[in-house]
């Protein structure tokens, strides 16, 4: 892989003082929430990995497909969302942002550019890669991958 991102389920500091009582799998699935899609899928995965449980549906307080306003949603007390950890990483060190789970491992999405076995890496490929090496050094993955880092 290129890249492996930890996917992460967040809300606001605000919105968990106000609404959430605990973290079961009863109390979360009563909560708002702020979804790329109409699909709860990548929902029902979180669920499934933290809680062995999947949910039938839950409240989508907002549909976005755009992660800066999936963001802005959790800031603003929408509801919860689930987001690549890295993109948040400020608003999680500053408290303005909190990330909830188990001791569970954690859900990933990985990043990975695919050619044909036999064609020889490219130009373009190559410095798409070293791009990567400065963008997301923090990345276990890449950093295993390409051990110049």
């Amino acid at each position: 892989p290129l890249i492996v991102e930890k996917l992460v389920l967040a809300c606001s500091k605000a919105y968990y003082k106000e609404n959430i009582r605990g973290t079961s799998y009863g109390e979360l699935i009563k909560m708002n929430y702020i979804s790329y899609k109409k699909d709860i899928a990548l929902f029902k995965s979180w669920f499934r990995l933290h809680y062995d449980h999947e949910p039938s549906s839950l409240n989508l307080a907002l549909i976005a497909d755009c992660a800066r306003t999936i963001i802005s949603a959790m800031e603003e007390s929408m509801g919860l969302g689930i987001i690549v950890s890295h993109l948040i990483d400020k608003q999680l060190k500053q408290g303005t942002l909190v990330s909830l789970g188990t001791a569970k491992e954690e859900l990933r999405n990985t990043i990975a550019c695919v050619r044909l076995k036999e064609k020889k890496q490219t130009l373009t490929e190559i410095y798409f890669q070293d791009f990567f090496s400065i963008k997301i050094p923090e990345n276990d993955a890449f950093r295993a991958k390409h051990k110049k880092l």
